[in-house]
């Protein structure tokens, strides 16, 4: 499509004449659940400032001590004492320093899968990689949509976690085999062309990423365990698969958040109108929605199976 040339240069420039920097964002992208097996599949997204990544790397090591294991929900011990519950206690620290300081100064989305819906299109999807590659693809637009609607263009580095989505690593033709980076860098370009967010370019090529099991770790990878920990706690509170306090604690601790941003933004108290957000597909209708099932309500921390 070829756009007007006045109006891409009237994008460039503010109101003084002055040469617009384009923001680059760093999104951080992981998965909890598998497609083919489990009922809910959630897909996580965590936006980071460029010039905010480093601050927010030195304050995850600095939570950590002397710790230098890797921080993966699905691994949390029951409690957070003892000598081999230091990943949850480091974990804890992470949740808390995002609530009080980095939520508002960072973007996080989720999307929440619900395969056991009638209007879940099964056949569709002949692998599971069809299903994961097309929901990251619908999690971006979405979080582009809403989160930088404000925005006129965005630079992005996406950084997806590698270890449990594809292991063989290999590039595929996305038949049978998984090509998950093309896949996604075309879907993100055709799909921001008319839509309702900013003009999108890719800075780099989809980086996907995975973590030893001991540090030190590199920045990228600090954050993709970040939204690691953020996305399962999302999952728990609307689809608590354990009884693990330490993990129903991690749940009620975003239920708040969830709670919060469901309200008008006049009555919300967390200050994450449009920086932190839930939605799930599909609807009777087959579209995305927000006022999805919650297992873990804030007020009283107990399950509500509904």
């Amino acid at each position: 499509m070829i756009r007007d040339t006045a109006a891409v240069k009237q994008d460039s420039i503010n109101l003084f004449g002055e040469p617009i920097q384009e923001k680059t964002i760093r999104v951080f992208h992981d998965e909890s659940g598998v497609y083919g097996r489990d009922d809910w599949v959630f897909t996580g997204l965590l936006w980071l400032p460029e010039e905010q990544a480093r601050k927010i790397d030195e304050a995850l090591k600095q939570a950590r001590g002397d710790y230098l294991g890797e921080i993966h929900f699905s691994d949390l011990p029951a409690s957070f004492d003892g000598d081999f519950a230091a990943d949850a206690r480091v974990a804890r620290k992470w949740m808390n320093i995002f609530k009080e300081k980095w939520a508002c100064r960072t973007w996080f989305n989720v999307l929440a899968i619900n395969r056991k819906h009638s209007k879940y299109e099964h056949h569709r999807f002949t692998q599971d990689f069809h299903a994961y590659n097309r929901f990251t693809a619908m999690a971006l637009k979405a979080g582009l949509a809403w989160h930088f609607n404000d925005v006129a263009s965005l630079q992005l580095k996406i950084y997806s976690d590698e270890k449990s989505r594809r292991p063989q690593g290999l590039l595929g033709d996305g038949v049978t085999t998984d090509n998950f980076e093309q896949y996604l860098t075309n879907r993100l370009l055709e799909d921001t062309q008319k839509y309702k967010g900013p003009k999108v370019k890719l800075v780099e090529p989809v980086h996907c990423l995975s973590c030893p099991e001991t540090g030190p770790f590199a920045a990228e990878q600090e954050a993709l365990q970040l939204a690691d920990l953020l996305l399962g706690s999302v999952a728990t509170a609307v689809d608590p698969k354990s009884d693990r306090p330490t993990k129903l604690w991690f749940g009620k601790e975003i239920s708040t958040l969830i709670q919060d941003t469901r309200l008008e933004p006049w009555k919300q108290r967390c200050g994450l109108n449009r920086r932190f957000s839930v939605s799930y597909f599909p609807d009777n209708n087959g579209c995305i929605y927000t006022d999805g099932q919650l297992k873990i309500e804030d007020s009283d921390n107990q399950l509500r199976l509904f």
